[in-house]
């Protein structure tokens, strides 16, 4: 479909989606945001977000503690000499191992931060779809309001003619059958209706009012729009990164227990000999070089095959979230081109059908043909009024699913 068509296309539904009235709306925007209170999930992005900010400000700088210690020395012909000293010690561990921890809890942090935005995002792409829904009810039970109208009048005018002797009673009959029918439809979508409106009023935690105004559509973006927009706000996405940088750290870490680790400390001393105590400062230096085994090698190579296994499975989502983005664009595009002939569609049903009931009161068309007319003008009414709703719903998932504010 071409950008013209594209911006005709935006016009006629923006136009469609305008209200009514002055009665009070509800719109997509104010069901997200009363859904996303209503759970909590603010407050848990808000958390998320500050817990990542302080793990990014985080450095692998040595871990700082408190030691102890105390040695007795026994010498033969000689008092026992006593040895008591309290440190601030600082260990260094290998650089490997500061760097794997720093970075796993980066991840940790990124984890959790993607954790709660697929939580939102799972939330508002079912608040999204109920609002949709009920919105899907309102053009149902309008158009059927509609069509049932036209089946009266049909009615009316069996009826006038039959009383005269213009028509048999058959015509009664079938208009009469043709008429419930459409009640039928119309109990069927204001029954629909009431459990939609049920359905969101329970996701948001009030009440909807009456009225709802759909989004205001926009123009499909292109292709390589929509791939760079999914890249940058998948929370699925952000997840498997995050799950890729901890087996990253979980490498490191294992390679560090292979490295040499040093940590000194420093503090004041005491030592007793035959009773006499001599205090003074204390300075410990300690370089581990560590004899590694087959357990040690065991953990990097387990290390290195779970880096693996994240790494396919980061390029699998990664594949995955954009042939996701594009069907939905795809689904979009579809809705608005589906609409041109909807249009057209329906205006020449409604046009045969608004004819035929000119032509059977005047004898010129048969009950049978104005039925089959009324029929076909209600349900291609029925199928544009869903499809209004299905164009601009297409959208908003569209730009839920790209990160983008619908």
């Amino acid at each position: 479909m071409g950008k013209a068509m594209q911006v005709l296309l935006v016009i006629a539904l923006a136009a469609q989606a305008s209200p009514s009235s002055a009665q009070p709306t509800f719109t997509l925007r104010d069901a997200l945001a009363a859904a996303l209170e209503h759970v909590g999930v603010a407050q848990s992005v808000s958390a998320a977000q500050q817990s990542e900010a302080v793990a990014r400000s985080s450095g692998a700088g040595p871990t700082l503690g408190i030691s102890g210690s105390y040695a007795d020395a026994p010498q033969p012909g000689a008092p026992t000499q006593s040895t008591f000293a309290e440190q601030l010690t600082l260990d260094f561990g290998s650089p490997a191992g500061r760097s794997g921890r720093v970075l796993a809890a980066r991840a940790n942090a990124a984890a959790a931060t993607a954790a709660v935005a697929q939580t939102r995002l799972s939330l508002e792409q079912s608040v999204t779809e109920t609002f949709f829904d009920l919105a899907t009810d309102l053009a149902q039970l309008e158009a059927s309001g509609e069509a049932v109208n036209l089946a009266q009048r049909s009615l009316d005018a069996a009826i006038a003619r039959h009383r005269v002797g213009l028509a048999p009673l058959a015509d009664v009959l079938r208009a009469r059958s043709a008429l419930a029918t459409l009640q039928a439809e119309q109990a069927a979508a204001s029954a629909a209706l009431a459990g939609d409106r049920s359905s969101l009023s329970e996701a948001v935690g009030s009440a909807i009012p009456t009225s709802l105004r759909l989004p205001a559509p926009d123009v499909i973006p292109d292709e390589d729009s929509v791939t760079r927009a999914v890249l940058v706000g998948s929370p699925a996405l952000a997840s498997a990164s995050a799950a890729l940088r901890a087996a990253k750290a979980s490498v490191l870490v294992a390679r560090g227990e292979l490295q040499p680790s040093l940590s000194v400390g420093a503090g004041p001393g005491q030592i007793s000999q035959g009773g006499v105590r001599t205090a003074g400062p204390s300075a410990t230096a300690t370089l581990v070089f560590p004899f590694a085994g087959g357990v040690e090698h065991t953990d990097v190579a387990a290390a290195r095959a779970q880096l693996a296994a994240a790494q396919s499975s980061y390029d699998t989502t990664r594949i995955d979230i954009i042939r996701s983005a594009l069907v939905l664009r795809a689904q979009a595009l579809a809705a608005q081109a589906r609409l041109v002939f909807l249009d057209e569609a329906f205006a020449d049903a409604n046009r045969v059908a608004q004819a035929s009931l000119g032509g059977y009161r005047l004898g010129a068309v048969s009950s049978a043909d104005l039925v089959t007319a009324q029929t076909q003008a209600a349900s291609t009414r029925s199928a544009l009024a869903t499809g209004r709703v299905q164009a601009v719903r297409a959208q908003a998932l569209l730009k839920l699913q790209i990160g983008d504010q619908p």
